[in-house]
């Protein structure tokens, strides 16, 4: 038993906690795991498949995912909250470009006087 190691627990700091000896927070990993199962192109969000893609021991996926699901309510109002001033920011940004995009004024007409008249508009 030389070798033996604790396996790591999630210090109790809210949604703000860190994943012991990794540089990701357990929101960060639970966000991770949403957008995984969100994409039907992805691989399935196994704890297997978090571990090899964030480069994390099973025991730190597992003790993770413990504490998520023992904070749950207060992580997906986080991600909520998230998600709508993402979204909000998005609309903002949209009505300020009075419903243009000007980046498709760049896009496919480089390089042209055209596409110099679109930047002098952006900049």
């Amino acid at each position: 038993m030389d070798n033996f190691a604790p396996a790591p627990c999630i210090p109790d700091e809210g949604i703000a906690a860190r994943i012991p000896d990794s540089p990701f927070s357990v929101l960060t990993l639970v966000e991770a795991r949403n957008r995984l199962s969100a994409n039907p192109d992805a691989p399935d969000a196994t704890p297997e498949v978090l571990s090899r893609s964030l480069n994390l021991s099973l025991a730190q996926i597992y003790a993770d995912l413990a504490y998520y699901h023992a904070n749950q309510t207060a992580f997906d109002a986080e991600l909520t909250h998230r998600q709508q001033a993402a979204q909000q920011a998005l609309a903002e940004l949209f009505t300020r470009q009075e419903g243009q995009n000007r980046w498709a004024e760049v896009v496919g007409k480089w390089p042209s006087e055209e596409t110099d008249a679109a930047l002098e508009r952006l900049s």
